[in-house]
């Protein structure tokens, strides 16, 4: 099998080094290159595109807008020159990719703008005035009027005069808290910058800066802080205007800005945070440069310039942004497109590319905004080894497929001025300039499945293509997966100078498809330019990633063992890395699952409810949280040892009884229906009341309270996130009282035609696989079937990112009902979607691309439920590695059916 697919390889890298660069004069004749320059020569540069098929000119101010008018010209801009590029210049390149165009990046250093970045320590030229927290006139603590902020002024060693700004511990954060002091500026404001010396915390690791003018016009920046003390620093240049203004900071009139406030703002805090700041200094310092412009550093927080409505300018970018200086044991040239091959000699310090882009703040709704922002398929032609045998790519092609940029491509190149001597580079560079202004190209690929009538079910493969061309352009495209095991092909006429999608049809799954390891290889051929994408699906190399990614994310949240800011959620997590730890002998994983369910365990209320990870202080408590992480109680106890089978086992008892307070029993239902009316939404008999609520989600119509109240109205989701663990728990106690309460679940969700979405299949599955009722489970089976399973092939494209990516919780469910329901070709269909979706590393939707990004500051990951999601997508991938791994481990208690 590796030699036939060695052969493919070699044969579609022949096609393509045969015809990838052989356009036809009809097609386009040379390509224009402009190397933009501020001053210094370009004759080096020039070098590097010699030949018959290439045009150079150079590019400057006067005439860059009239070149980037044509998106087919490249814009290049070279090595060894600090650019400092204007804010004029830089919306000239956002039209550019705006419009398609193409750019390539030899700078590493093009896009920070000016040396004086917030990434490292900055010249001073002059300390204009440090403020002084003794200065009990001119220095303010001012907190909104809910904030439930503490100050204190305290001694901390080796530091001076130390404000603390902290949090209660039982209380939820209220509003916000700011030591200000009066400020006079007659300079240049885009010279000056705030300094603090900040120690922060783990969940308040975001300092907000705002200065304000007398008019109460106010303009806000942002840093970040860490556990240590740490300078930070706010450049007046990266402040932006808040509310519905055009003013920059710099056309701001010096003379009236009045003062400075320095704190934390309520919008960049996790609502159960915990813990201080100290703020030990405060300077306002100024660059000792004549202008300082705004940085790409501010794309990072633009979903919190967003939260606080500022004026967030749409023309910032910077790909380099968030990259690494890396020392190489070895780089390579890779990538078969270009077939070039070889070794690089290079030293010293380079600039390994970003894979991610750290960013701060967000929400579900966002999600897909900011992913939309980042969609590229990336296309790598150098790479790097370092010391710790980590792979960096140092070269590189970003092609856009969504978003504003969509069929714009960035070339970007970390490599230092020397490594251009070497003719490999010029000949890369030319065969890439060729490639990015002719060659249609295959900008992303999505699944689908169509009914081929009579059962039969095809697995269908999306390609999205962007044709440069002013013409039409006929192409051939042909799909090899899985070594021949899937494949298709079609031919398609390409529209001029837009996106085109086409399907091809690649039959049915077989039974005997390798989901756990394969490869996709895509070939389009073309008179115009060949594309050839190639990729290597590894569940179990996904999983590795994701393990290392949750034992991250444990050790930097705000609760120590929880990996996210919801607790519902990180039963996923925990299952998965169990059932990963076993799989790989790893203990380091299974410890992690373990900690998560002691820390559950232990923090139990005294009456059985399982805290949230959110609205704790506010002792609110859901049921179907609390059936949720008892469903991992559940599960994790039939893996464990004896003492923590007692212990979780105990602790899931203690909830049923907790939960079942919450039934809506017939007596309780006629209560409900007196209370609220006949009709009134949530008195369903069988349905569970959403638990302990701070505010009405029925009707939103009673009053919010300021601590949690029994609310026994429910919805149908809070019957469906719960009613799993009930079957599971009746298997290893031999209870008949969890068998009848699981019983009544599968009645009541039968009877009322209840979804099969979201969390449901799971509970479903649970049902199907512990109840013991031959019958229930019959009908249990039949709704997998007729609700579930049939409606596998009319999920949308990248089903699994719907409703805040919550559909990715349906992949367990699916795996299962493949093995044990129904092994089809829609089934199989449907999970090579999901794994293809969620491993592949060309595709920018995937979890291997966007669900493993860490963020750096506690508000990303506390409010981003829809990153979460995707990230929980490992214990679907789980159960393709390893069958029935996140299920029950069934050693005891097995001869209880009755």
């Amino acid at each position: 099998m590796k030699h036939k697919r060695f052969l493919v390889s070699l044969v579609l890298a022949a096609q393509l080094f045969c015809t990838s660069f052989l356009f036809s004069d009809s097609i386009k004749s040379k390509v224009n290159i402009g190397i933009y320059s501020t001053g210094k020569s370009i004759s080096e540069t020039e070098k590097l595109f010699e030949g018959s098929n290439f045009e150079t000119l150079l590019v400057t101010n006067d005439n860059l807008s009239d070149f980037c008018s044509d998106p087919s010209n490249i814009l290049v801009l070279p090595p060894g020159q600090i650019l400092n590029i204007k804010t004029e210049i830089r919306k000239i390149i956002h039209s550019h990719l705006s419009n398609s165009g193409n750019l390539i990046v030899l700078n590493p250093k093009a896009f920070a703008f000016d040396e004086l970045t917030l990434s490292g320590p900055v010249e001073i030229e002059q300390i204009v005035k440090t403020l002084d927290f003794a200065d009990k006139q001119n220095c303010k603590l001012v907190k909104g009027a809910e904030s439930n902020f503490e100050y204190t002024l305290c001694d901390f060693p080796r530091e001076n005069e130390v404000l603390q700004m902290g949090l209660p511990d039982q209380e939820a954060v209220e509003g916000s808290a700011f030591v200000e002091f009066p400020v006079k500026i007659e300079d240049d404001l885009s010279k000056f910058v705030v300094q603090a010396r900040v120690k922060g915390h783990t969940q308040l690791d975001i300092l907000t800066v705002r200065v304000f003018d007398e008019n109460g016009q106010s303009w806000v920046g942002f840093a970040e802080l860490t556990s240590d003390w740490d300078d930070c620093q706010v450049a007046f240049a990266d402040m932006l205007p808040e509310g519905e203004n055009e003013r920059a900071v710099n056309q701001a009139d010096p003379s009236k800005i009045n003062k400075i406030q320095l704190g934390i703002d309520s919008n960049t805090v996790w609502g159960e945070a915990s813990g201080s700041i100290f703020i030990s200094e405060i300077k306002l310092s100024s660059f000792n440069r004549s202008r300082y412009p705004l940085s790409g550093n501010i794309i990072r927080y633009r979903k919190l310039y967003e939260k606080v409505n500022a004026d967030f300018p749409d023309w910032m970018f910077d790909p380099l942004r968030d990259s690494k200086q890396v020392k190489p044991e070895e780089a390579y040239f890779c990538n078969n497109l270009f077939n070039i091959e070889g070794s690089m000699d290079v030293s010293g310090t380079l600039t390994a590319l970003p894979e991610r882009y750290e960013t701060a703040g967000g929400n579900p709704e966002t999600f897909i905004q900011v992913i939309k922002s980042h969609a590229t398929r990336r296309i790598p032609f150098i790479k790097m080894v370092d010391s710790s045998g980590i792979e960096h790519s140092l070269a590189r092609l970003d092609i856009y497929s969504d978003g504003d940029y969509a069929g714009a491509s960035v070339a970007l190149f970390g490599l230092p001025e020397s490594s251009y001597q070497d003719r490999r580079v010029s000949l890369l560079l030319q065969r890439l300039a060729m490639y990015m202004a002719n060659s249609p190209k295959i900008l992303d690929c999505t699944t689908n499945i169509k009914d081929a009538g009579n059962g039969k079910y095809d697995f269908q493969y999306r390609v999205y293509v962007h044709n440069p061309q002013s013409d039409k352009v006929k192409s051939l495209f042909h799909l090899d997966i899985a070594d021949g095991t899937l494949s298709g092909r079609t031919n398609k006429t390409l529209a001029a100078g837009k996106i085109t999608e086409l399907d091809i049809n690649c039959g049915g799954v077989p039974e005997d498809f390798p989901f756990t390891k394969f490869n996709i290889t895509l070939n389009m051929r073309s008179a115009a330019g060949n594309d050839l994408l190639s990729e290597d699906i590894d569940i179990e190399k996904t999983l590795e990633k994701t393990a290392k990614h949750f034992i991250h994310l444990q050790s930097v949240n705000f609760m120590d063992a929880a990996y996210t800011h919801w607790f519902y959620g990180d039963v996923y997590a925990a299952r998965m890395m169990r059932a990963f730890g076993e799989y790989t002998n790893n203990q380091n994983y299974i410890n992690s699952a373990m900690r998560w369910a002691h820390m559950i365990a232990a923090t139990q209320t005294e009456d059985g409810a399982f805290i949230m990870g959110y609205g704790m202080r506010r002792r609110m408590y859901f049921v179907g949280d609390n059936g949720s992480i008892s469903l991992a109680m559940v599960q994790l106890a039939s893996h464990g040892k004896e003492y923590e089978k007692k212990l979780f086992l105990d602790a899931a008892e203690k909830n049923f009884d907790w939960i079942e307070q919450f039934l809506v029993t017939p007596e309780r239902s006629e209560q409900l229906a007196e209370e609220f009316g006949e009709n009134a939404k949530g008195t369903t008999v069988g349905y569970y009341g959403i638990g302990m609520v701070c505010k009405d989600y029925v009707t939103d119509i009673l009053p919010d309270t300021e601590f949690g109240r029994p609310e026994y109205r429910g919805f149908s989701w809070t019957l469906a996130c719960s009613m799993g663990f009930r079957p599971g728990l009746a298997r290893l106690t031999g209870d008949s009282r969890y068998l009848e309460s699981a019983r009544g679940d599968a009645v009541t969700y039968i009877e009322n035609d209840l979804t099969t979405t979201g969390y449901a299949p799971e509970g479903l599955v649970w049902l199907h696989e512990y109840l013991y009722d031959d019958q229930l489970r019959e009908e249990v089976r039949k709704m997998l079937v007729n609700k579930f399973i049939e409606g596998l092939p009319n999920y949308p494209e990248r089903f699994w990112l719907k409703s805040g990516s919550r559909q990715t919780l349906i992949m367990p469910a699916l795996v299962y009902c493949m093995h044990h329901i129904e092994n089809s070709q829609r089934t199989r269909a449907a999970v090579l979607r999901t794994v293809i979706g969620l491993c592949g590393d060309y595709s920018p939707y995937s979890m291997l691309r966007v669900g493993l990004n860490v963020h750096k500051c506690t508000f990303q990951p506390a409010n981003n439920e829809s990153l979460m999601y995707l990230r929980f997508g490992a214990m679907g991938l789980m159960e393709v590695l390893e069958p029935d791994s996140t299920m029950l481990k069934m050693n005891y208690c097995d001869d209880n059916e009755e």
